[in-house]
């Protein structure tokens, strides 16, 4: 067991794939808008800091982009915490061959 008794538990996992796939259905049904080329007069999400337009987006965009996040975090939980699928991705394939690497050398 390497983390926390509440990871273990494949319940946050599901409740996480339950939110993605609703943001993923939310996606889908939202209204269809198509712009022409500099105009910005929708119905979208538009964001201006300090007199520079920073988010000027569909909420389509936004949607998808939160069932990702939460679908990524959802596998990573079930694969990392429950199946104990320990360094199931490229980057950490590395990281622990590198730290293998460089105890085998200090010795």
């Amino acid at each position: 067991m390497h983390g926390e008794w509440w990871l273990e538990n494949p319940t946050l996992s599901i409740f996480l794939f339950c939110i993605a796939f609703y943001l993923l259905f939310r996606t889908l049904r939202t209204k269809k808008q198509y712009r022409y080329h500099q105009h910005s007069d929708h119905n979208d999400v538009q964001r201006v800091i300090l007199g520079r337009k920073v988010i000027d987006t569909s909420t389509g965009w936004l949607l998808f982009t939160g069932f990702l996040v939460l679908s990524a975090i959802g596998a990573h939980f079930i694969a990392e915490y429950t199946f104990h699928l320990c360094d199931i991705t490229p980057i950490d394939k590395y990281l622990v061959f590198e730290t293998k690497k460089i105890t085998r050398n200090q010795f």
